[in-house]
Formats: structure tokens, sequence, C-alpha cells
């Protein structure tokens, strides 16, 4: 039972017949979004295990393989799918086939995060022998100085800037209106 529900049944002036509203409410709609969450957790585990397959065989990945791989071990879009299913009313289905394609604002925010942690701990992290991080994975691949593949890995940020911005003006986001981008591109703000 969530908190919430267990707050509101502890009110001594709380109407029954909402009460009774709110517990049919989550009772049906916790279960439908629970697989959608799901989906989404599996692909965070799969990230995970990757890296530490990476780091148990030595292997230092491409920039583009660790792009990939830390848009979704990043947990961003698990968290962005939580929030969605907090806050939109009502929730629907193109809104969450939409969630799980992970567009622009998703992918934007983690890889905002993901680099931008990479720029602020990837060389302590390295002298504790972590697996490599995206400054050294466009070091390996490309020859490059620390300074370089740093400016690269900043260049890549505001990238990842301009595709979130653009998807506020986006017609066909079921996102175009909502506090859900706001909220993505605050995620990306705190990094």
């Amino acid at each position: 039972m969530s908190e919430k529900k267990a707050l509101n049944e502890k009110r001594p002036n709380m109407n029954s017949s909402i009460l009774k509203l709110a517990k049919l409410d989550y009772n049906m709609v916790q279960p439908v979004h629970q697989e959608d969450l799901k989906e989404l957790s599996h692909n965070l585990c799969k990230g995970f295990l990757l890296e530490a397959r990476w780091y148990h065989n030595g292997y230092t990945p491409t920039l583009e393989e660790c792009i990939r791989n830390g848009s979704t071990s990043s947990t961003v879009p698990v968290i962005l799918a939580h929030l969605y299913f907090s806050i939109a009313n009502p929730i629907t289905k193109d809104a969450i086939q939409y969630l799980e394609s992970l567009p622009d604002v998703i992918i934007g925010s983690s890889l905002v995060l993901h680099l931008s942690n990479d720029l602020g701990t990837s060389s302590d992290e390295a002298k504790r022998g972590d697996v490599p991080k995206s400054i050294q994975c466009y070091m390996n691949q490309t020859g490059v100085s620390e300074e370089e593949s740093r400016q690269h890995i900043k260049y890549l940020v505001g990238e990842a800037w301009k595709k979130m911005s653009k998807e506020r003006v986006l017609v066909n986001s079921p996102f175009a209106t909502h506090a859900f981008i706001g909220i993505a591109m605050d995620l990306g703000r705190m990094a």
C-alpha cells in the first residue's frame, strides 16, 4: 500500500467515498504501469551487466558503445518513467509508447547527466580502476589528449541540450505541453 493512501486512511475527516475511489484507482492503475516500468528496469540491469562484462574483460568500449549503454545505465529513463506516472493525468497509451521509445528528451537528459558526471569524476574513477568513462573511451578510440577528449564530451553535452530543447516544440510529442519535459530538462540541469 502506498504511503499516500495509508496517510489518507489515518485522517479522521477523510471522506470514505473519496478513499474508496483512491483505492480503486491505485489498484487498477498500479499493475498496468508496473509492466511498463519492468521493461525500463530490465534495460537498466542489462546496462549494468554490460559494464560489468567490460570491466571483467578489461575491454575499453568505443565512445558510441559507452554512450549507447550509458543512456540506459544512468537510471534516468527509469527515474523519468516513474515521474511521468506520478504526474500525468490521464496516462495515455500513446504517451507510454512514446516514453518507451526513449525520445530525445529522455536520452538527452540521460546523456547530460552521464557525460557531465564523467567530466567530473572520470579521473578519480580511472585511478581506482573503474570501467573506462566516456573521456577514456574517446581518448582510446581517437588517440587525442585528455583535454581534447574533455572538449569533445562538452560538445556532446551541448548537442544533447539542443535535442532536448527541440522536444519542447514537437507537435507530435505527447509531452509537448506537459510538465514532463520541464522535469526532464531540470534533471539534466542537476548535472
